[in-house]
């Protein structure tokens, strides 16, 4: 069976070498925090999860930048610890660019 494998996965290279295929745009980036990313920035920051006013300056951060679109699929549950809604909310209001892939569970 391993040898199957191996002649179906050579001839898939070959196939796709051989056909041009359309790459991605340059103009999207995608950003993901993963376990690795969050180790890095927890000296930052502090340990996950981070404060809601990181993430409000982070959308301006994205601003200043004149990024054309930005979704953040990022869900917060209760009020914030150090009563930072406003300022996140804040952070969405002023930035018609940015759409939320969540619901915020505790609006000011």
């Amino acid at each position: 069976i391993e040898n199957l494998e191996l002649s179906i996965y050579d001839l898939r290279m070959s196939l796709s070498a051989d056909m041009q295929l359309q790459k991605p745009s340059k103009d999207i980036v995608l950003v993901v925090f993963d376990d690795e990313t969050l180790a890095e920035f927890e000296h930052m920051y502090g340990a996950w999860p981070w404060s809601r006013q990181v993430h409000a300056d982070l959308i301006g951060f994205m601003n200043q930048a004149q990024v054309k679109l930005s979704v953040f699929d990022i869900m917060f549950v209760g009020k914030g610890k150090d009563n930072r809604d406003a300022s996140l909310v804040k952070a969405y209001l002023n930035s018609p660019n940015t759409y939320l892939g969540y619901n915020l569970t505790y609006l000011v």
